[in-house]
């Protein structure tokens, strides 16, 4: 979705505002659902579930995660997705 967006302003097809509007309304459905892909493909733990854009729950396998203690932080977690 941003990157269409990107390409409709940068094509002169919608202004600076129009796409900043987009971004705020739109921006962030393509990041609930890309969270889990790693590398083009899914991963196997889903830390929550959506419907739509909206996180519906967290699962299980988020809990386990910040319980345990060999395993990876949330944040470090979080950190290594935004870094792909």
């Amino acid at each position: 979705m941003l990157e269409l967006i990107v390409a409709n302003y940068n094509a002169g097809q919608i202004t600076e505002d129009e796409a900043i509007a987009r971004v705020e309304r739109q921006g962030f459905n393509d990041v609930v659902r890309r969270f889990h892909v790693v590398n083009g493909g899914e991963i196997g733990t889903r830390f929550y579930d959506w419907t739509g854009a909206r996180i519906t729950h967290l699962t299980d396998d988020l809990l386990r995660l910040c319980e345990d203690a060999g395993a990876a932080t949330p944040r470090g977690e979080l950190q290594s997705r935004w870094d792909l």
